[in-house]
């Protein structure tokens, strides 16, 4: 248990969970045997992210446990907003979510159903006296994967395991393109070379190491789709290219042809572009700026 002096701040938490019962029996335990003091409580990642930046805390504890939520992006967008600790509550040990949970950037992971309460109180303890502090199984999940040689983060690439948790959705090779922008052939290819890499032979084979490592329980990667949008602050080099820039006999600088849609592409720079939603400190929508 937590212990603090009289002279001693109470440390300003922000809680993160799903599930409101949940949430307010933890925040209960924090602060009648913690001595923490509650910010706020939220269900989602997005009001989690607007409390934090505005309560300003010193801990924040959030929960795994939403089939819908990107931890990558979540825990990007906490430590943009804050410089408060941040302590990961896994529902399971799954080897996907803690590959993506240990690279995110957590300052603690508490497995759930390893630890009681007070295991909790002593991760956050020890994340308050600036270690790195973890459940035992989740330290386990990260030494196998660590050490075996055919472990998937070895094996797949970022790309390909995004289309791995499209294929755990049971999406087809159409369906992944469509999610992920790319063609059928090139959804199809990552499947193949990712059966090739795996040494597994079959999509049920492959669906089944899927659920086993928890790809199935990752929510699908965001689309990477084309918006129509319109250049108002566009770089110096694109300005310099103006209008017909790159077309044949032209030795003007061209726009990166991943800008482009498959018209601007081959005839350049003009007025209105396809630019994808990766670039939006340089374009804004016709009513508003779109900060995607």
């Amino acid at each position: 248990m937590v212990a603090l002096r009289e002279d001693t701040p109470r440390p300003r938490t922000v809680i993160i969970e799903t599930n409101q019962t949940r949430a307010e029996l933890l925040g209960h335990y924090l602060a009648g045997h913690g001595e923490f003091e509650i910010v706020a409580m939220k269900c989602t990642a997005a009001s989690g992210v607007q409390a934090v930046a505005r309560g300003n805390p010193d801990v924040i504890l959030v929960s795994f446990a939403q089939p819908d939520l990107d931890v990558t992006e979540t825990i990007a967008r906490l430590r943009q907003a804050t410089e408060a600790k941040i302590i990961g509550l896994v529902p399971q040990c799954s080897e996907y979510l803690i590959h993506l949970l240990t690279n995110a950037g957590c300052h603690g992971l508490f497995h759930e159903a390893d630890e009681g309460l007070a295991g909790l109180m002593r991760i956050i303890e020890r994340v308050q006296q600036g270690k790195h502090a973890i459940s035992a199984s989740v330290a386990k999940v990260q030494l196998a994967l660590r050490m075996a040689p055919t472990s998937f983060p070895k094996l797949l690439s970022m790309r390909e395991q995004d289309a791995l948790v499209c294929i755990a959705h049971a999406l087809t090779d159409e369906e992944i393109g469509r999610q992920m922008n790319i063609s059928v052939g090139t959804a199809l290819s990552h499947r193949k070379r990712i059966m090739n890499k795996l040494g597994i032979h079959s999509t049920p084979k492959l669906i089944d190491f899927c659920i086993e490592k928890g790809f199935r329980n990752a929510p699908l990667p965001r689309r990477f789709a084309e918006t129509e949008f319109t250049v108002t602050s566009a770089p110096t080099w694109i300005k310099e290219a103006g209008p017909g820039a790159g077309r044949r006999g032209q030795s003007s600088p061209r726009i990166p042809s991943k800008c482009l849609n498959g018209r601007n592409r081959r005839n350049g720079f003009r007025s209105s572009l396809t630019l994808h939603a990766a670039w939006p400190e340089y374009v804004r929508t016709p009513s508003s700026m779109a900060k995607v």
